[in-house]
């Protein structure tokens, strides 16, 4: 269990690694946010991703993680809203 005063930063990182026959393939790291009850979260989802300079495609995957902080259950919910931007590449 993690406590601190409400004041005080908590910083931390989590790293993802993928492996592939023993290989690091990818790796990403994800900073702690500071406690929140509320919050808007951009989700990016895409397949064939062009990388510039590549020529291979990708596929982007927006990951979340949430921890509760209290003693009883959590409750949560989300609204999810179709968004379409256009690509900078």
């Amino acid at each position: 269990m993690v406590t601190s005063n409400a004041d005080e930063a908590l910083y931390a990182t989590a790293v993802y690694s993928f492996r592939q026959n023993g290989a690091v393939v990818s790796e990403t790291g994800i900073p702690a946010s500071p406690p929140t009850t509320s919050a808007r979260i951009f989700v990016d989802y895409r397949t064939g991703v062009v990388m510039p300079g590549s020529s291979g495609t990708v596929a982007v995957n927006t990951g979340v993680a949430l921890a509760n902080r209290g003693n009883g259950p959590a409750a949560i919910t989300y609204t999810l809203r179709a968004c379409r931007l256009r690509s900078r590449y």
